[in-house]
């Protein structure tokens, strides 16, 4: 109890202290752009927000472990229950798969492939060579392998989102594409066949001809967590992390895993802009009006009257050097007088009192060092 109360009296005093200082004033709301553009990173998803392509993705529907779909009208049913239309399709629209029970699996756009993302939660979406649908529930199996790579010829760029690009690079701030796709290296297709990815390459070819390759390169994800891409890429490790991350995607399944995942993460301390969800083309989302602004988390700082996180840790470390200095000194420390003091708080055991002499900050109470006249 003791011990309690004088913790709480420390932490009471240095919250005032803090509180008195100027640096103590609210965080600021996040500006993107306010700090020099070496201490930025911009990371673009690319299909529907650098480009728009003709690659499709398959998908198959699952319940309980089996794929659902056996007929062709089956599958346009379904696309019909989440919304899709035949402009969603994209050649052979409808594909049986005898490695798979011969159920059907429906070839879409990019786009089309984002609505059912939209829909379908992230937990319930497996992609081929990755992960198979378990035996319970609803789930959908993706295959992006058709989109093992990006054709430069039929990929029509977005004007607005490669000249934010350009632009970063010319800031000098670091550029990258995370995508959903796989990069580059080998892939599993929905029959079971081994192929090998080219998209890292075709990427950085299409960009480079419209003067704006990425500075730091293409990353694939495979339908996983862009999030965790960007911190074990730009922050994980690094003594100097970029004061801001500019995250642009189309999809809102992959701007609220990266906004989600940054958040968790307390050792992250960046400033967050996220472009979108939205499609790009159609000016649905604005690669210069970031539709969320997330502040830096507050940092620990304990120097040069910055701001201070009052830990019980550094109550601890506090208490024990104001011991020390009192027991080499070998008798109570003078304390600064001033007619406006406030409380004195016993450094051992934490009671609180008042001392004629307008003395305040840390002494002893009459049991631990016999100060006489209280002014109670």
């Amino acid at each position: 109890m003791k011990n309690k109360l004088l913790f709480e009296n420390w932490r009471k005093f240095l919250s005032e202290e803090e509180a008195a200082k100027p640096e103590a004033a609210a965080a600021k709301d996040a500006v993107p752009g306010d700090v020099p553009g070496k201490e930025q990173v911009h990371v673009f998803d690319f299909d529907d927000t650098l480009g728009v392509t003709v690659n499709a993705n398959r998908v198959m529907a699952y319940k309980d472990g089996k794929p659902i779909h056996k007929t062709e009208q089956e599958a346009r049913e379904w696309m019909k229950s989440k919304g899709l239309t035949d402009a969603d399709l994209l050649k052979p629209n409808f594909e049986k798969v005898p490695e798979r029970e011969n159920a059907i699996a429906i070839n879409l756009s990019s786009s089309g492939l984002a609505k059912i993302q939209r829909q379908v939660p992230k937990d319930d979406q497996y992609v081929t060579g990755f992960k198979e649908p378990p035996p319970q529930g609803d789930t959908v199996l993706i295959d992006f392998t058709p989109s093992r790579g990006t054709d430069p010829e039929t990929t029509k760029p977005i004007k607005s989102t490669i000249d934010k690009l350009k632009k970063a690079n010319q800031m000098g701030a670091k550029t990258a594409i995370v995508t959903a796709r796989t990069a580059e290296g080998p892939v599993k297709d929905i029959h079971g066949k081994e192929l090998n990815a080219s998209n890292a390459k075709d990427m950085t070819d299409f960009l480079s001809k419209q003067g704006a390759k990425p500075n730091s390169g293409v990353y694939g994800v495979s339908g996983q967590n862009k999030g965790k891409k960007i911190a074990d890429t730009f922050i994980k490790g690094n003594p100097n992390p970029p004061k801001e991350i500019h995250f642009y995607d189309d999809l809102s399944k992959n701007t609220k895993e990266v906004e989600d995942f940054i958040q968790a993460d307390k050792e992250i301390p960046s400033e967050l802009f996220i472009y979108g969800p939205g499609e790009f083309a159609h000016n649905e989302a604005d690669p210069n009006k970031p539709n969320k602004k997330i502040p830096a988390k507050q940092a620990v700082k304990e120097s040069r009257g910055q701001s201070i996180k009052i830990t019980k840790s550094y109550l601890k470390k506090i208490i024990k050097e104001e011991l020390e200095k009192i027991a080499e000194a070998g008798s109570e420390p003078k304390l600064q007088e001033d007619p406006k003091a406030k409380s004195v708080y016993c450094s051992q055991c934490g009671g609180e009192f008042k001392v004629k002499g307008q003395k305040h900050g840390f002494s002893h109470c009459e049991d631990h060092r016999g100060l006489k006249n209280y002014d109670l």
